[in-house]
């Protein structure tokens, strides 16, 4: 009888609003039904992630005899940047017949790196920037390298010397970026903390990973085995991009070691609960997720908007993920094409409206960042030849365990969410996730938040630190 009722039922709704409005109110009504069902089963993990808290051996070779032996050393030894002449005189040689295609008349930065910045750029590589002061600035910091788990992992350790140690800090970047994203924002930090700024494994100056495996989770361990070598048995935790994925591995690996955690991109697995969620609240029903319809209603609505940003600006993360030593064989060979596949990260993921600029954003002054330090990071890309060996971090993390994204940081957390940031998470969802979320700031800003306003990452940085208790 029930049975007969609702199809009585709904074939009057059909013939009164008509067969597709139906459907499209049975989805609707099916979505947030099953959003709000899903949203209580499963989650994420509250547990430690014992797995990888064993070292492995990722030098050349095997992990016996010399190897072993040469692993087990613990030294720290003093870094000078040093390139070779001739590594210069190649570079310039290569820059001065790249060959740059035309782009379509009347496009900015829809189809990719624009030609005619790229020539300016180019130009400015060739003509007006200068290595050998870029290197003499950056061997003004105290660089250091030291053998962890089998490869050389460098790192800059900036401290007061002959005093008391001060509260740790541990700044680590992600791709496409390196150690030079931190360079500004030391001045702001110096005397608070003392400073680590490791370049991660197959990154700038740090020896790559020899043998397959080698994901986020493994590199916090590794960073948290380099702070212990410096002696720092607790530290805060910093970091963007790969650096708020490692240091979440980091954190659920190893909670007693990291006083609290800090991040710029702070994420949840892209499960089909939180996909539900964020679809249901981007239609413009943020209250029948989250509860409440003045919070987090920006962070994905409309969600297709989002979506579709989402969709345009991760090509290169398929490609990384899947192929990444094909397409690193052109990107090591040209350093135009290097620095176009760089840099267009740098514009686009600064400000979602600079694909419509002519210069993508990267004007030569007055911009975000300088162009001589925009370059000095694609140069440590070139001159280590690492461009490969960093791309293979998306093959490892995403055809790995993806289970992994479910551990819960229980730790203290601080969370940036800038508004141009490529994925931002609403903290109704980051919740569960994040179990201590300490703070939560909304801020004008682009994905790399550290390089692009240094100070005002700083300030948060001290200020989450103060609020648990670290005096600085």
């Amino acid at each position: 009888m029930s049975l007969l009722l609702v199809t009585l039922g709904v074939s009057g709704l059909t013939i009164l609003l008509g067969y597709g409005t139906i459907v499209l109110l049975v989805f609707v009504v099916a979505t947030i039904f099953i959003a709000r069902k899903i949203y209580y089963w499963g989650g994420p993990k509250h547990e430690i992630a014992t797995q990888f808290r064993s070292e492995k051996y990722w030098g050349s070779g095997s992990a016996q005899g010399e190897n072993a032996k040469e692993n087990s050393i613990n030294s720290i030894i003093p870094f000078t940047i040093s390139v070779d002449d001739f590594v210069l005189s190649d570079l310039k040689e290569r820059l001065s017949r790249a060959r740059i295609q035309n782009s379509i008349s009347g496009t900015d930065f829809e189809y990719g790196f624009n030609s005619n910045q790229l020539k300016v750029i180019v130009d400015y590589w060739l003509n007006m920037y200068d290595w050998r002061k870029e290197e003499e600035e950056l061997n003004s910091l105290p660089h250091f390298k030291t053998k962890i788990e089998g490869i050389d992992i460098h790192f800059v350790h900036v401290t007061d010397k002959g005093t008391s140690k001060k509260p740790a800090l541990l700044l680590v970047h992600g791709w496409p970026g390196s150690f030079v994203e931190f360079i500004d924002i030391i001045p702001f930090l110096s005397s608070s903390f003392d400073l680590v700024i490791p370049s991660l494994p197959g990154y700038g100056f740090s020896e790559e990973a020899h043998k397959r495996g080698m994901n986020p989770f493994h590199m916090g361990r590794i960073l948290k085995t380099l702070m212990e070598r410096l002696g720092y048995e607790r530290f805060i935790y910093h970091g963007g991009d790969w650096g708020a994925a490692i240091g979440r591995g980091l954190s659920v690996t190893f909670p007693e070691s990291v006083i609290g955690y800090h991040s710029t991109m702070t994420m949840v697995p892209f499960s089909t609960k939180n996909i539900l969620m964020m679809m249901v609240a981007g239609a413009g029903y943020p209250h029948l997720v989250y509860g409440d319809k003045k919070k987090d209603y920006t962070k994905w609505n409309p969600f297709w908007k989002h979506f579709s940003f989402l969709m345009r600006e991760s090509g290169y993360m398929h490609i990384q993920a899947t192929k990444p030593d094909t397409v690193g064989v052109g990107l090591n060979d040209s350093p135009a094409g290097l620095a176009a596949y760089i840099l267009e990260k740098f514009s686009t993921w600064t400000r979602r409206d600079y694909v419509f600029k002519a210069d993508g954003g990267l004007t030569l002054t007055g911009g975000k960042y300088t162009m001589h330090r925009l370059l000095t990071n694609v140069m440590i890309y070139w001159i280590n030849g690492n461009i490969t060996s960093s791309q293979r971090l998306y093959k490892e993390h995403f055809n790995g365990d993806r289970g992994n994204d479910r551990y819960a940081v229980t730790i203290p957390t601080a969370i940036i969410a800038a508004s141009d940031e490529i994925r931002t998470t609403p903290r109704a969802i980051l919740k569960d996730y994040y179990t201590d979320i300490r703070s939560y700031r909304d801020v004008e800003g682009g994905h790399f938040l550290a390089f692009e306003q240094p100070q005002l990452v700083a300030d948060d940085i001290k200020s989450f630190a103060r609020s648990l208790g670290v005096n600085v």
